[in-house]
């Protein structure tokens, strides 16, 4: 895992649309439980400009090509569901959107920086989370925090700050200062979403960060996605429990084979399949995608849905 350093968190100005004044779903910022600073104040997601925009990214390993011809455009305060059968090539999208490797082909533009012109800055507006994130064991909460500001040049002052926050935004509190190696996965996983969120980055990108949760601690973590989306944040989530992507998500891709196999809303996507439910409608889409792969992924929905119970 390689560090990032703080980002400037101003969101780009954009040539885009000017929004339907009919729409008035407008998220608002709690200033109680404010994850941090938010990315800029009463943003509207309809009328937000995009944060993050990727075009044609690729990722070849020897012959094959795990990811192919891929754009997605996020706006501020959007949540993006990002759903796969095994092997669609989800974890190699995050990661290559993350700077953990390099893509092929394709270019990655993250509030108005491009990332081949600037890649550092780049990562700085990035939070990175996945279900196996480890911690330096020997570190307590709170020392891993403080050595993260420290890698991410915040000033101490503001370091003690966003640290006292996170811990009490998370509810850190009970075992802050224990080892990492004492603690739960549930546990675990609340600290690296708080090493995520202290730079106060612009897009955070969740690869199935409730994996093996139990209820309470998976809850953490889903108030935590809601609460930055008010903050003006774009998300990137990819997960099997669909209940979350139902939940969470303004918007959903379906990865098939390394392409986007289909995207829209929860209402758009239930219209194009003639569905009522999210794996119903995975399942059409994969169908759709390739008949031969539908009882394949037919047998994972199944396997995924009981594990969720």
């Amino acid at each position: 895992m390689e560090p990032t350093i703080s980002p400037s968190t101003e969101p780009s100005k954009t040539n885009e649309p000017t929004p339907d004044p009919s729409k008035t779903n407008e998220p608002t910022t709690d200033p109680d439980t404010s994850l941090l600073a938010p990315v800029s104040e009463n943003i509207r997601q309809d009328a937000a400009p995009w944060c993050f925009r990727i075009r044609d990214l690729g990722k070849c390993f020897g012959a094959h090509w795990a990811v192919r011809n891929l754009s997605i455009t996020l706006r501020h305060g959007e949540v993006y569901g990002l759903l796969g059968p095994n092997g669609a090539g989800k974890t190699t999208t995050l990661r290559m959107i993350a700077g953990l490797i390099e893509p092929d082909e394709g270019s990655l533009q993250l509030s108005g920086v491009d990332r081949d012109a600037a890649p550092l800055e780049a990562r700085k507006k990035i939070g990175f989370v996945t279900g196996s994130t480890g911690l330096y064991q020997r570190l307590t909460p709170i020392e891993l925090l403080h050595f993260f500001a420290k890698l991410h040049e915040i000033p101490e002052h503001e370091a003690q700050r966003r640290i006292d926050e996170l811990v009490e935004a998370l509810a850190l509190h009970s075992f802050a200062k224990q080892q990492a190696a004492t603690l739960s996965t549930g546990q675990k996983q609340r600290v690296n979403l708080a090493r995520a969120l202290l730079h106060q980055p612009t897009l955070l990108i969740l690869d199935e960060p409730t994996a093996g949760l139990d209820i309470i601690s998976a809850d953490f973590i889903l108030q935590t996605i809601q609460k930055a989306r008010k903050d003006g944040r774009s998300v990137i989530l990819s997960t099997h429990i669909l209940t979350e992507t139902e939940l969470l998500c303004d918007r959903i891709g379906v990865l098939f084979g390394g392409k986007l196999a289909q995207e829209g809303s929860l209402a758009q996507l239930f219209q194009t399949t003639q569905t009522h439910s999210l794996a119903q409608a995975f399942l059409k889409i994969i169908q759709q995608a390739d008949p031969l792969a539908a009882p394949h992924a037919s047998a994972h929905m199944n396997h995924t849905t009981e594990n969720a119970r």
